[in-house]
Formats: C-alpha cells, sequence, structure tokens
C-alpha cells in the first residue's frame, strides 16, 4: 500500500476520534443545563438518521430492489 494512502487512512481515522469526543463532550455538556434536551434531542435523532441511512446502504448492485431502473 503507498504511503500516502496509510497517511491518508491515519489522518481520517484522528479526525473521527476528535469529531466524536467533540460530539460527545457537547452532548454530555448538555445535557447537565436546564434546557440541555434541545440539543440533545436533535443530536440524537441524525445520528439514528445516519445510522439507518448507513444500515440501508447496499455496494451491490443486483440487489438493490428499490430502485426503478432497467438495468
Amino acid at each position: 500500500m503507498p504511503l500516502f494512502n496509510v497517511i491518508v487512512i491515519i489522518v481520517c481515522a484522528v479526525t473521527a476520534a476528535g469529531l466524536t469526543v467533540w460530539a460527545g463532550a457537547l452532548i454530555a455538556s448538555a445535557a447537565n443545563q436546564e434546557f440541555g434536551w434541545f440539543i440533545l434531542l436533535p443530536a440524537l435523532l441524525c445520528v439514528h438518521l445516519l445510522f439507518c441511512l448507513l444500515a440501508r446502504r447496499d455496494t451491490n448492485v443486483r440487489n438493490r430492489h428499490d430502485d426503478r431502473l432497467n438495468r
């Protein structure tokens, strides 16, 4: 594997870890505030929608029964 690809993978992993920690700290601090649930509920909704989109994604084109394109 080329060195550039290894560096890109490492940078993406470190960035994802940092964003996860930042989002967790933001949600945890919002839960301690008086109106923190107004921030927490939309964040949970976004996480749920992202999970549903990723779970539904299918990489095999032949298994996609819901698109109406004739291939």
